[in-house]
């Protein structure tokens, strides 16, 4: 049974809405100003004051940059 007929561009590409105004949130990277070391940022796409949230388990930050280079 094919179940590409069962996933919408939603569940291909899947986003995290805003609390506040529902569009999707940017995921950026960006560094700490003080130790230097990357952390993975999420952000609204139409108001950054909106909501912010940042991600800095190192392992996953190496497996979100990793990810991120193999697409390039």
């Amino acid at each position: 049974m094919s179940t590409d007929n069962a996933y919408t561009p939603t569940y291909r590409e899947p986003t995290v809405p805003c609390v506040i105004c529902s569009q999707p949130l940017d995921l950026r990277l960006a560094r700490g100003r003080k130790s230097g070391k990357p952390f993975v940022m999420l952000v609204c796409g139409k108001d950054a004051r909106h909501f912010r949230a940042f991600i800095n388990d190192q392992d996953y930050v190496g497996e979100v940059v990793a990810r991120m280079e193999t697409r390039q």
